[in-house]
């Protein structure tokens, strides 16, 4: 490992003695306003693995990935998020996208055979407002526009962002000790570590990003996510203990934002340029 994962992988497993949560904690409950809302300037923003799905599934996808791609801030994409993306999203959309078309094609032809033969009654017509309904909703299974978008997005990270592995044989042990004494992140979902992974990964990605913008050293990193569980956010703030380990680590705060709270932070940001 190098230093940056040395010293991560540390306070990860609580071998430095001078970690301690407190300082975060007393900053949740004092209930001080965020960094974020005060169009404060991010060190770094990461992102989540649910946050890329919403950000290509977003009505203002577009321009969500443009103003990303023009902000001078390093963006963070865990390795551990490119592959439950892939897993669990993108094939499952790709592989759905194919099969719901057909079929909500054959319910249309169904739908309107029956107002041939026996006209349009009030159960027919319901029944083709429940399709349009499903079909807008869902619309990412009958079209290709977020395809589209993901594909634009994994397009700019792959110019201008920082994807970091942290190592995976090297976190195991630590990752299955904070599952089994409940250290979030991820708790909530064992025995699955992915969440663990997803943490170490942009703690070291933020890590090596340090530094390299032309911007005066800012006082906190965002990490992009719709997560709510209490095992990454507390009262709208982050776990103590992920804000003391960023704390520890980046020498900085730490912020957890969904995606409309990114998009205005943004164009905060951007204006204020």
């Amino acid at each position: 490992m190098d230093r940056h994962a040395l010293a991560i992988h540390a306070v990860l497993d609580r071998q430095v003695a001078s970690f301690s949560p407190l300082p975060s904690a007393i900053e949740v409950l004092s209930a001080k306003q965020r960094p974020s809302a005060q169009g404060q300037r991010p060190l770094a923003i990461g992102f989540d693995t649910n946050a890329l799905f919403e950000i290509i599934n977003h009505r203002q996808a577009d321009d969500i990935v443009d103003l990303l791609n023009t902000i001078d801030i390093p963006l963070v994409l865990p390795g551990q998020c490119v592959q439950e993306f892939w897993n669990n999203k993108l094939a499952g959309i790709t592989t759905l996208r194919e099969k719901a078309k057909t079929k909500l094609e054959d319910l249309e032809k169904v739908i309107s055979q029956i107002v041939d033969d026996v006209g349009l009654t009030e159960e027919v017509g319901d029944l083709r407002d429940a399709v349009e309904a499903f079909s807008k909703k869902h619309s990412e299974l009958t079209d290709t526009r977020r395809t589209q978008a993901a594909s634009a997005l994994f397009a700019m990270l792959e110019r201008r962002g920082v994807i970091a592995y942290f190592p995976r044989s090297a976190l195991l042990e630590t990752a299955n000790s904070r599952m089994l004494s409940k250290a979030p992140p991820g708790f909530r979902d064992a025995p699955k570590l992915g969440d663990m992974y997803v943490w170490a990964d942009f703690l070291l990605g933020a890590s090596r990003s340090i530094g390299r913008g032309k911007k005066a050293p800012p006082s906190y990193v965002a990490f992009v996510s719709i997560d709510r569980k209490p095992d990454w956010e507390l009262n709208g703030r982050p776990h103590p203990l992920l804000s003391g380990e960023v704390s520890h680590v980046l020498k900085c705060g730490l912020d957890v934002l969904n995606v409309d709270e990114l998009r205005v932070l943004l164009v905060s940001l951007r204006s204020s340029a």
